[in-house]
């Protein structure tokens, strides 16, 4: 061999192996030089059914919810060369843009994943409605070969926007356990759409009673919050409709109510009551989490400062009070907890891509259409939409009668006051043992009635002079002894002992409420209201003042 100046013989044929070598990396791996030919075997993997409601979920590949799944595997002795794989789901899609693989080697596979971008035009199917996915592939054997084009397709069912499936895996390969029965558990969160206008108008509305409360700032302002939508979901009759006997065993889509429409039917199952209280607490800036245990859903809301507030939302058929359901949520979630669970986290889930469908815009008065105001909080009626009116006053008690002016008996646990001391002549009916003080030395003339720890009580002025002036005068006192009152609500359409009357309700500065009805009879405006502090104001004790209340009767 000759020499190479400046150089080793072995270093140059080194060096020219080397370069021999990167050419061969860089040409194509699929040449064949036995005259061979690829051949392709195709597998397809399809869900049974869309979800609409989470629509949004299905088109977001991080979340790895794919609708088709399709496998493709080389089992010929050349390469498949530009195999492209498209879908279509008929009516709701158009083809998609081709996934392309330049080749699949001899022995090779590619999985292929379909994520369907659908239009919101989807959310307005109220029932399931079948349909056909197709699945294009298109592929070589040879590099200048024909393209060859093969077309699968699969039958599945888009949902109705309604409809939630409590799990996602085949009945082959679930093995019963809690966590395969409901593996979708996690898609509840597109139900929970706590941005809905309607939703924020409605909180709006229950927020008053609780006179402004800034949920997200304390723990105190989130439960006064909590209270008052509980409050005033009661008042305006929103109850827990029992769901069927198969709706927690069978793994058929089942029917789930959006916020709006738990508002709009005023009522809703178990697990439609649960996305309506998280919807409503989320609206106000509060975490809320819905628990799957068997047989049973409930809302865990939490609050600024970390603690968690289970509420057991069944209760609202029994128009029981918010500490009652909280009471009861606890005893719930101990026993979820100490058995199999889920917990759907649903602010983390929304912010991981599980997204709420566009709802159908509403007017702007839909909640006044509904039946919605705070008049049923103070006495008024609703009229209500679909699901019934507003929570009515419970059965009154008629007056008792009273042996003679001033004197105190009667029966049933009741005792009648009648006042004779300043014109005109008036009574009402209060429960034995209640106390009362008189003030009858100028106008507006005073008599007070509290039960035994004065945490509640009765109050009824009066003055010669019209409706306006008294409520200006009460107002003026209100406003001296309180520091700070605002409005609730007013209903002008209300009566009391069979004259007009215009109820007002108030929130002290302490977060006590006040309903004052103001009515006018034979020269004479009479103030009559009652007074419950913060702490006991529920659905129970403002029927039981509202019952006491309509004893009032004057003798004019």
């Amino acid at each position: 061999m000759p020499k190479v100046p400046g150089g080793s013989p072995i270093l140059i044929v080194g060096a020219v192996i080397l370069v021999i070598g990167i050419i061969l990396s860089l040409a194509p791996v699929s040449v064949s030089t036995g005259g061979g030919e690829g051949k392709i075997n195709i597998k397809i993997y399809s869900v049974e059914y869309v979800m609409t409601a989470a629509y949004k979920v299905y088109g977001n590949d991080k979340l790895g919810k794919w609708v088709a799944k399709t496998l493709i595997r080389n089992t010929g002795d050349a390469p498949l060369y530009d195999v492209k794989v498209s879908y279509k789901i008929e009516q709701f899609t158009d083809w998609s843009e081709p996934n392309e693989y330049k080749a699949i080697p001899p022995g090779g596979a590619i999985v292929d994943l379909y994520y369907p971008k659908f239009s919101s035009d989807v959310v307005h199917l109220q029932t399931a409605t079948p349909t056909t996915l197709y699945i294009k592939i298109k592929y070589k054997t040879s590099p200048d070969g024909e393209e060859i084009t093969e077309t699968k397709q699969r039958q599945i069912s888009m949902r109705g926007v309604h409809d939630w499936v409590f799990s996602g895996i085949p009945p082959e390969e679930n093995t019963g356990s809690f966590q395969d029965l409901y593996s979708n558990y996690e898609l509840i969160a597109a139900w929970v759409t706590y941005k809905d206008p309607v939703v924020e108008k409605y909180a709006a509305m229950a927020n008053k009673l609780a006179g402004g409360a800034g949920a997200s700032l304390s723990d105190e302002e989130a439960l006064k919050f909590l209270e008052a939508a509980w409050t005033f979901s009661v008042m305006n009759g929103v109850t827990y409709q029992t769901e069927p006997s198969s709706f927690w065993t069978s793994r058929e889509a089942q029917y789930v109510k959006f916020p709006r429409d738990v508002i709009r039917d005023k009522s809703g199952t178990c697990l439609d009551t649960t996305i309506f209280i998280a919807a409503l607490a989320m609206s106000q800036g509060l975490k809320a989490y819905i628990v799957f245990k068997p047989g049973h859903a409930f809302p865990i809301i939490e609050l600024p400062s970390g603690a968690w507030i289970p509420i057991e939302s069944t209760l609202l058929n029994a128009q029981t009070s918010f500490q009652t359901s909280v009471q009861e949520g606890i005893n719930v979630a101990l026993e979820a907890f100490n058995g199999p669970f889920l917990i759907a986290d649903i602010a983390t889930l929304q912010a991981s891509g599980v997204i709420p469908p566009e709802l159908p815009e509403l007017p702007p008065d839909v909640l006044e259409k509904w039946g919605y105001s705070m008049q049923a909080a103070y006495g008024g009626s609703s009229t209500g939409g679909q699901g019934g009116g507003g929570v009515q006053p419970s059965p009154q008690p008629s007056p008792q009668p009273s042996p003679s002016p001033n004197n105190q008996g009667g029966a049933g646990g009741l005792v009648t006051f009648v006042n004779t001391e300043v014109p005109p002549q008036w009574s009402i009916s209060v429960p034995q043992g209640w106390s009362y003080d008189a003030y009858l030395d100028f106008e507006p003339y005073e008599v007070d009635f509290f039960n035994p720890d004065y945490t509640l009580g009765i109050i009824i002025m009066w003055m010669q002079g019209d409706a306006a002036t008294m409520r200006q005068t009460l107002e003026s006192i209100l406003q001296e002894v309180f520091g700070s009152l605002s409005i609730a609500g007013e209903n002008p359409q209300s009566s009391l002992a069979g004259y007009p009357a215009m109820t007002v309700g108030y929130e002290t500065s302490y977060g006590d409420l006040i309903v004052v009805k103001y009515v006018e009879v034979g020269g004479y405006a009479f103030a009559v209201s009652y007074m419950v502090i913060s702490d006991l104001v529920s659905q129970d004790t403002l029927n039981m003042m509202e019952s006491i209340i309509s004893t009032f009767t004057v003798q004019g």
